[in-house]
């Protein structure tokens, strides 16, 4: 198993066992994120873009001329929305991604899966952002299982704190993830600001704790991302 980790606050570093865990150096890769369009099949409380949400998508030949624009200093495309799996021109994006030997990064909420089936993913990461298990606005277990090659990516918020083991093991078991994210919730729409917390954010003291709870307890295989 492996370990990434970027997480300190007052000299303090996650503690873990290093006969069952190695840490995996950080790669520094040049991306460019591009937000797709601004369509969502979900309004989400916590949604950092929910203010820009609407009808409005850049083009194919917009999104074009963008990656071309910065073809040079990059190596990856992260595809955002709004729900980027909602772009009809989607597999056309990610083929000429492909063709431009740039590898591809689709940030979902994992609802509409099936536009990705049957293409090509070579290159392609396909991450489902989920806040919670089981009640939340955007839970796990409404994500729809997939033969898909998906990562999870759990969105921790003073709510939903308690289920992390259990993502951990639906992401492991039954969504055959290798990899597993755990993150915040970062309200812009409401701050303005990635570093102001909100109500249901759960500071850094309390964050790093339970991250290390986690790392302590967990007995699984999966990659941690943190």
């Amino acid at each position: 198993m492996a370990f990434f980790y970027n997480l300190m606050h007052e000299k303090k570093f996650l503690e873990y066992d290093t006969e069952l865990w190695q840490e995996a150096p950080v790669k520094e890769v040049n991306t460019l994120q591009l937000f797709i369009t601004n369509r969502c099949n979900l309004r989400c409380k916590g949604c950092f873009y929910q203010s820009r949400l609407g009808k409005g998508e850049i083009s194919f030949s917009e999104y074009r001329e963008y990656v071309l624009n910065y073809k040079s200093e990059i190596d990856k495309l992260i595809l955002l929305g709004g729900e980027p799996t909602l772009h009809k021109d989607l597999q056309q994006m990610i083929s000429f991604n492909q063709a431009e030997g740039l590898k591809t990064t689709i940030y979902t909420n994992g609802t509409n899966l099936e536009n990705l089936e049957g293409i090509s993913l070579d290159g392609v990461g396909v991450r489902i952002g989920v806040h919670g298990v089981y009640s939340s606005e955007k839970p796990l277990v409404k994500v729809p299982q997939t033969s898909l090659p998906v990562t999870i990516v759990y969105m921790l918020d003073r709510g939903n704190s308690k289920e992390l083991f259990d993502a951990a093991k639906i992401a492991e078991q039954d969504f055959n993830c290798s990899d597993f994210y755990i993150s915040s919730i970062r309200d812009i729409a409401q701050t303005h600001n990635y570093l102001l917390d909100t109500i249901n954010t759960i500071p850094v003291d309390e964050y790093f704790i339970i991250v290390q709870n986690f790392i302590t307890k967990y007995d699984g295989k999966l990659n941690l991302h943190i």
